[in-house]
């Protein structure tokens, strides 16, 4: 028995554009997101190469690594982004400092004035550069991390990795600052206010204000934050907008600027839109944009984990016996059974060395230092005038019917908690609740010790004197009633509170559809439904076969409704037959919606399961279904009149709250934001790709275990895993295109698959996207990433040096290592350096081959070239299969 094919898209987690269009020849898409909420706004963009040629600067003769690999240099920029120490590079003398921090900062700044030649620094570029961050967890790389200061003032974006290993020896720095040159230029002149700067980016996303609309209402460390006055306008400014003076590097010039991040809301909160900004002092010109939404006795909780001090989370709601994938083939049909949720007693998971509470011995909501979770679900939206409420409903509101989960006993947060129950009762939402604080603490708390700490800029409400900025900590909305479907992650700069909002999906498809006539065709089919249009239907009609008369879409068929139908008078009143080819769904069924048609059954145009079809048109009123290829085949043969019967019932909501896969997701899009450039660093193409991946990666991280490798045929760890799979209903594929998998026969893909136009490879079974024409989608390139990490971790899990625990511990530590030397508006080989240059900091030659083995696996070898920084469609790809030499120093005999 094969399976129907069924799902919901996740804005925030799957390719959008490409589930709103027909893939070419794949076995299933996810469908389209709803249309109740939107963090739509203005895109991604950058001033800084607006003033640069693409062959600005002649690329200069830099130091080769240890291991003969070449430095990265942007020609525009004119600095390298990569720099490999020189082979013959030593540890610096540093003399009588008083402590190991004072000894790694003192050798970091004499390699970078020792470089600054090739880094285009002055002495004084040097010695005016801000120490952020040492991260050094006492084992392996030791990274000082420098921010560019010039006049007492940050330079935006522009940030200095320097990595040693354990003996202080250099062994690469990274990132850039504004060359010595544009240094030169600069004047302190702030010719516009900081309120003109806000009410700037405000107008820029769409809203009326003016500069005295916005008033300083305090301040906190080089911000100043911001009250909004009564606006004009649907845009509303949501909580309290915030600003600093910066310089701005553009070409050989630094400009005088604003850092702006705001957050703004439509009055009937359909839209929520939260930016950073670079505003011009000069001018009040947009210079950089970027959405920041990608999204004592312990208590005890009733979750889906383990009881023991580490309180590992399960996979899903429904255990961890599907991850990885049980079946045999894509299409096996297999029925989850829901998971038993039990009582996890912490205070905070043994994972996390300070054994910081989550919350405070009287606490009696769920509310700590780290997260503050509630329900977003704003019961009277739509009714606002009549509850005597007005403004933006992002966040907390009791008045509208949010509400924190409270405990049920001392120290006791016990809801009950069952995968595929109704979310919408009270009980089903505090479960929820409790499940989302619990998920993002103990991310936090897997994290922290590898390095993503206070100094790094995680988010707490105390740092404890640690470093970093605090009162900052997650906001965790569970239920959020702006969308479905989805979720997403906000994260400012350190020092604003991150947000993580979670939806309610769509369920699992309910109905039937049969065909009444010709006798000798009477029966039920398979189908699938549609994203859009009616979601509840029931219609009885004869099919009659499109025609629109135009091969003009290139495919040859004047059946797909591409074009408007030329049979419209045999088409009205009837079920339009069509089939499907290669124009978005929603335009095919709009042509058999005008032609008169009461319904629309596509067939599909490859063998398998039908696909739920994606887009959005709220103008389609009609019900629209798709039938497998050869059930097409079958109706369009038929010489008597087929009729159907098809109806489609009201599904329960499955609740993304509870999918840990998603929370996993969307926790670690503000870990990589964070880490690269403070919240601004991934606003590239590739960089917004590799969030993706990254995130896709720590939901990897979650659902691989030991146990794991008892499963039959996942003995080295090559079996399919998915991401998400509980809220789609798709224990395959998850919400990708392809499952995660060493094993090529699952998952193909590789480098060159993250360029637009280069067609996937059709040797392992694809969720959509065949033509690979959304290449360069970030959901889309992102798999690609997450999966090379997959088998660089799986080269660690089959390391025999290593225990399982051991084997993610290095993996983890490689990661936020590797993040912490990924430059701003970085490539994906940049990125990949960043890992590679921890392990050989690391002193380990085994570690280094497993890192260098899997990259090279997946086309990352060493020889590969990434796209430019800043292209859209990650064009220029070189894949390379080299596998990295041995690194100077090590023995590799």
């Amino acid at each position: 028995m094969k399976k129907l094919v069924i799902g919901a898209s996740a804005f925030g987690l799957v390719a959008g554009a490409a589930v709103a269009a027909e893939p070419h020849h794949a076995q299933k898409a996810v469908p389209a997101i709803s249309a109740q909420f939107s963090h739509a706004g203005p895109t991604n963009y950058d001033a800084t190469f607006r003033a640069a040629a693409r062959s600005s600067f002649a690329v200069p003769a830099l130091p080769v690594g240890r291991n003969g690999q070449k430095s990265s240099f942007d020609a525009r920029l004119g600095v390298p982004t990569f720099l490999w120490a020189p082979a013959d590079d030593r540890a610096a003398a540093t003399g009588p400092l008083r402590s190991e921090r004072a000894k790694v900062e003192a050798r970091a700044r004499d390699f970078l004035r020792r470089q600054s030649e090739s880094l285009r620094l002055t002495g004084k570029n040097v010695d005016d550069a801000l120490l952020t961050e040492i991260h050094d967890t006492g084992r392996g790389a030791v990274i000082a991390r420098f921010s560019q200061r010039v006049a007492g003032l940050d330079v935006f974006g522009r940030q200095l990795n320097v990595m040693m290993d354990r003996s202080g020896r250099l062994v690469a720095t990274s990132g850039y600052f504004a060359p010595s040159s544009a240094v030169a230029t600069a004047s302190k002149v702030f010719a516009h206010s900081s309120a003109e700067a806000v009410a700037k980016a405000f107008a820029d996303l769409g809203g009326l204000g003016k500069a005295s609309d916005f008033t300083v209402s305090g301040r906190k460390g080089a911000f100043e934050n911001f009250r909004a006055g009564s606006i004009r306008g649907d845009l509303q400014v949501s909580g309290s907008p915030r600003a600093k003076q910066v310089w701005f590097a553009q070409g050989e010039r630094l400009l005088p600027a604003y850092y702006v991040e705001l957050s703004a809301q439509t009055r009937d909160a359909h839209t929520q839109r939260d930016f950073g900004y670079v505003i011009s002092a000069a001018d009040a010109s947009v210079l950089f944009r970027k959405n920041l939404t990608e999204y004592e006795q312990g208590f005890t909780y009733r979750m889906f984990a383990d009881t023991d001090p580490v309180g590992h989370p399960f996979d899903e709601p429904v255990g961890n016996g599907y991850a990885p994938f049980p079946g045999d083939s894509y299409d096996d049909v297999i029925t989850p059974v829901p998971a038993e949720a039990q009582l996890v007693q912490l205070n905070s998971s043994a994972l996390l060395s300070t054994g910081d509470p989550w919350l405070a011995p009287g606490a009696r909501q769920s509310v700590g230092n780290n997260v503050d979770a509630y329900v977003d679900i704003d019961t009277y939206k739509g009714q606002f005038v009549a509850v005597g409420f007005s403004g933006p409903t992002d966040g907390l509101n009791p008045r509208l019917g949010d509400f924190r989960a409270s405990i049920t006993a001392p120290r006791t947060f016990d809801y009950p908690l069952v995968a595929y129950s109704d979310p919408a009762t009270t009980e089903s939402r505090n479960a929820a609740i409790v499940n989302l604080f619990y998920m993002n603490n103990w991310e936090h708390d897997f994290w922290y010790d590898h390095g993503f700490d206070e100094a790094a800029g995680n988010a707490q409400m105390s740092n404890y004197g640690r470093g970093g900025e605090d009162g900052d900590p997650i906001h965790a909305e569970a239920q959020d009633a702006g969308g479905s479907n989805n979720a997403n992650m906000l994260t400012p700069a350190d020092g604003g509170s991150p947000r993580m909002q979670m939806y309610l999906f769509d369920g699992p498809l309910k109905g039937s559809f049969e065909v009444t006539a010709p006798v000798e065709l009477a029966g039920e089919y398979p189908w699938s439904g549609a994203g859009f249009g009616p979601q509840e239907f029931s219609f009885t009609g004869e099919l009659v076969l499109v025609q629109d008369g135009s091969t003009g879409d290139g495919t040859g068929s004047t059946t797909d409704a591409c074009e408007p139908l030329t049979n419209a008078a045999d088409v009205a009143g009837r079920v339009a037959l069509l089939d499907r080819g290669t124009c978005d769904f929603v335009v095919k069924v709009a042509n058999a919606q005008n032609a008169g048609a009461i319904a629309a059954v596509v067939a599909n145009n490859t063998s398998g399961a039908p696909i739920t079809m994606g887009g959005s048109n709220d103008e389609l009123t009609i019900p629209a279904v798709m039938v497998t290829q050869e059930d097409g085949a079958t109706f369009k043969a038929s010489e008597a009149p087929v009729v159907v019967d098809v109806v489609r019932e009201e599904a329960t909501k499955l609740d993304g709250t509870i999918d840990e896969g998603i929370i996993a997701h969307e926790y670690f899009h503000y870990v990589s934001n964070r880490l690269v450039a403070n919240a601004s660093g991934l606003s590239n193409t590739q960089g917004r790709g590799m969030g993706e991946g990254w995130s896709d990666f720590n939901t990897l991280l979650l659902e691989v275990r030991d146990e794991d490798r008892l499963v039959a045929g996942n003995e080295f760890y090559q079996k399919p895993y998915a991401v998400a799979f509980y809220v789609v209903s798709d224990l395959y594929f998850g919400i990708r295109r392809a499952p995660f998998s060493t094993d090529f026969n699952y998952n193909a893909l590789t480098f060159k698959h993250i360029e637009n136009g280069v067609p996937l490879p059709t040797t392992a079974p694809l969720a959509f996207g065949q033509d690979g024409a959304n290449n360069a989608e970030v959901h889309n390139s992102g798999e690609i990433w997450a999966n090379t990490l997959w088998e660089v971790y799986a080269n660690f899990l089959n390391d025999r040096r290593y225990s399982y625990e051991e084997a993610r511990a290095k993996m983890q530590d490689y990661v936020i290592a590797g993040l912490k030397m990924t430059p701003p508006a970085p490539t994906f080989l940049e990125a990949r350096d960043g890992i590679i240059a921890a392990a050989i900091a690391g002193g380990d030659l085994g570690d280094y081959y497993n890192i260098v083995d899997g990259f090279a696996k997946r086309g990352m070898g060493a020889y590969a070239v990434a796209p430019d920084r800043d292209s859209t469609d990650n064009s220029g790809v070189v894949e390379d299969f080299t596998v990295f030499g041995c690194p100077e120093g090590f023995s590799c005999n």
